[in-house]
């Protein structure tokens, strides 16, 4: 269980379902999933659309708390720069309590 910052407990059960669907390797990158970005990005490119997304549980943060919306490569970059100073601030579980 994480306490969470509105006083309810989040349950072990909920966060390994979040984190298998959200950001697989959560646990293994610093904020940039570069084996997702690489896979997302082939995948966009064969299918000559955007199909495929790939950003981390702290990318998403990011996007969130900074309200980044614009749909572009210069957002993407800088939600990358964040999701790295967070995870550099952060503990995963501080992050997922954010979350």
């Amino acid at each position: 269980m994480i306490p969470s910052t509105i006083g309810v407990d989040i349950s072990k059960d909920f966060l390994d379902a979040l984190i298998a669907r959200e950001d697989a390797r959560f646990f293994r990158h610093h904020g940039v999933d570069h084996l997702g970005l690489l896979r997302a990005n082939l995948r966009n490119l064969r299918e000559k659309r955007v199909v495929q997304g790939a950003s981390t549980i702290t990318q998403q943060l990011a996007r969130m708390t900074f309200e980044l919306r614009e749909r572009s490569y210069q957002r993407k970059l800088i939600e990358m720069a964040i999701a790295r100073r967070i995870e550099r601030r952060y503990s995963k579980q501080e992050i997922l309590r954010l979350y």
